[in-house]
This record gives structure tokens, sequence and C-alpha cells, in this order.
């Protein structure tokens, strides 16, 4: 979100490679260009690779540092790069999983995951010096085009949620907002967004 009219009331897409730190600071030097500051950072770019369903610890060398340029340097790199456009009242969001917390499988991509919980409480007192607050959110399943074309028995993670469904996009992107606007006090801090997956749930 854009302290500015530049983009619009519709917003503007960019094309970004997130693994890719020249394509994020042309994007930051873009934003710098159009706004004079950033409300709200929400970096949720992410998602586990093909052949992490199928190798577990087997994974290769290159699957796992893809892995973690993808989950967890990408949100780092971009953080650093708008972080000049952050102020008084400004907040960053990181979506990690609850991959992070549980045993879903998926090694490399949970230890990415889980990385940015260190990350974002690493930065909470220096970005905190600024009165910026910056926050994860850890969705459980959620049925996208995306995750419904992966290997996953959606049946049985609906079952192993303590309210018997799964979050929608809709409601995780409500944690967001809360966290965005809504809980101000709040900074360094986690919420699991999973429909009791993580407290009930079995793999």
């Amino acid at each position: 979100k854009c302290l500015a009219d530049s983009y619009g009331d519709e917003g503007q897409f960019e094309r970004v490679d997130v693994t890719d730190q020249s394509s994020i600071d042309v994007f930051a030097e873009a934003v710098g260009q159009k706004c004079s500051s950033v409300r709200h950072l929400v970096s949720l770019a992410g998602a586990a690779l093909p052949g992490e369903f199928e190798e577990g610890l087997g994974l290769g060398a290159q699957t796992i540092k893809d892995s973690i340029a993808l989950n967890l340097t990408s949100h780092i790199l971009l953080t650093q790069a708008l972080q000049p456009l952050l102020g008084e009242g400004s907040s960053v969001v990181v979506v990690s999983s609850i991959n992070a917390v549980k045993d879903f499988r998926l090694p490399a991509y949970s230890s990415a995951k889980a990385g940015l919980l260190g990350f974002i409480r690493s930065c909470a007192t220096e970005l905190g010096e600024k009165q910026v607050r910056i926050n994860a959110v850890l969705p459980g399943t959620v049925a996208t085009p995306r995750t419904l074309s992966q290997p996953k028995n959606f049946e049985t993670l609906r079952q192993g949620t303590a309210l018997g469904r799964l979050a929608t996009p809709e409601e995780i992107a409500q944690v967001v907002y809360a966290l965005c606007e809504l809980m101000t006090c709040v900074t360094g801090q986690t919420i699991i967004a999973d429909c009791g997956q993580v407290v009930k749930g079995d793999l």
C-alpha cells in the first residue's frame, strides 16, 4: 500500500523476480519514484518446489538452495529494499506457514518458513525505533488452484483441523489486514491462521 496517488485506486502491477536482487532493486526504485512512503508492506512470495514433495531429506543441494531463496531470502531482500520508504505508522507482514512450527514434511520449505520467524523477531526492535511494526502470518492449508494441484489429501487435511474446515484466501487476507491496520501495538509476533490445524492435526 503506497502513500501516493501515482498507483491510483486500482493499484498497479509490477513484474518482479523476487529471487533476483537486481530485479527487487529496480522495483524498489520504481516505487520510490512514485511514492513518498510505503504504509504497509505485505511480503507473501513462496511455494514448495515440485521436487520437495517427493524427495524429503533426499533433496538435492540446488533444490534446497532454490527453496531457501524463494521462501526466505526474497522476503529479507524485499524488506531491505523498501525499508527506506517505511516510516512512522508503517508495517511489514511476511507470510510464513504452519510448516514453520509443525512437522508437515518438506524440510527445505519448512526451514525457510521457520527462518522468517527469526527474521521478524530480529528486526522488530530496529524497525520499532522508526515506529514501524513487523509481524508474520502462518497460514494453514488453503485451497487455491495452485495448492489443489499439489499432491495433498485435502479431505484428510480438513479432518485434521479443530474447526473441521480449511481457511479461505479471504480469511487469510483479513488476518493480514488486521495486522496492518487494527493491531497497532503488535510487533515481532506470529499469528497462526489455520482453523486449528496445528493444535489438532495429523499429517
